[in-house]
Parts: structure tokens; C-alpha cells; sequence
């Protein structure tokens, strides 16, 4: 067998065993979620939220579905949710009131009642922080389909 041949071989083994690996690696990437955070304030009073839109999926009418935004203190100082206001009478929304010093975690804890509401739901909670100027407001939403029972 000519030199070559043998070396072209094991050069074409190397190629498909890195184009096999090359494709495994995207592969898993497109699998894993890509979780940006949403980031509200400066360096020094800074929430970061894991997710302020939510797809809360289908439910019958009648029944009620508790879910939270989850958010992190990623600034300097303690950080307070002053006020959270939703804009539908159908859904509540819960948070403590002690502020949350740096790199700890909070929540809000909403409620929705889907009583009448058969159709999709657009909801939004009005979320008021100590947080500077444009971002101490925060808008959370979510939206989901009420099927007739």
C-alpha cells in the first residue's frame, strides 16, 4: 500500500472522528436553554431577574396556578420591592418586604385565578423598586390559554 494512502486513511479517521465530535458539541448546545438574565439598575443597585415573561401553558377554567419570579441582588447595596401591582383583579401577587442585601435572592410569589377567563391571558404585575430611575419600575408578565371546562 502506497505511504500516502495510509496516511490519507488515518487523516480521513481524525476528520470524521472531529466532525463527529464538532456536531455532538452543537448538538448539545442547541439542547441547552440559553438563559439570559433580565438586569434592571446599575452596578451598585442591580436586580436580575431569571425570567420576566412566562409561558404558563394551558389549564382548565376554574382552576388556580401559583408560579414565581425569581430575581437576584447582583449590585452593591440591598436592594427593596416596594410595591407589586397586577393589573387584573383575577391575579395577586406577594413579596417581602425586607430588603434583600447583595448577591441574595427574592421572589414574587403570583397567583391567577382563571375563574371566567377562558381564552388566552395577558397578565402583567407592576413591580416598584428602590431601584434608581428608569428601572425602579418593572414590568413582569405572562400569558395563558384557559380552556372551557
Amino acid at each position: 500500500m502506497p505511504e500516502f494512502f495510509y496516511y490519507r486513511t488515518v487523516s480521513n479517521a481524525k476528520m470524521k472522528k472531529n466532525v463527529l465530535g464538532l456536531l455532538i458539541i452543537l448538538i448539545v448546545s442547541a439542547c441547552v436553554q440559553n438563559k439570559k438574565l433580565a438586569v434592571f439598575g446599575d452596578e451598585n443597585n442591580q436586580l436580575s431577574f431569571v425570567s420576566i415573561n412566562k409561558d404558563l401553558g394551558v389549564i382548565t377554567e376554574g382552576e388556580r396556578v401559583e408560579f414565581e419570579y425569581e430575581f437576584t441582588n447582583t449590585g452593591k447595596s440591598p436592594i427593596s420591592i416596594l410595591n407589586a401591582v397586577p393589573t387584573c383583579g383575577c391575579t395577586s401577587a406577594e413579596f417581602d418586604e425586607t430588603p434583600i442585601p447583595p448577591n441574595n435572592k427574592g421572589k414574587i410569589k403570583v397567583s391567577f385565578d382563571s375563574r371566567g377567563k377562558k381564552g388566552i391571558n395577558k397578565k402583567d404585575i407592576v413591580v416598584q423598586t428602590n431601584l434608581s430611575e428608569p428601572n425602579d419600575i418593572i414590568v413582569l408578565s405572562f400569558e395563558i390559554k384557559v380552556e372551557a371546562q
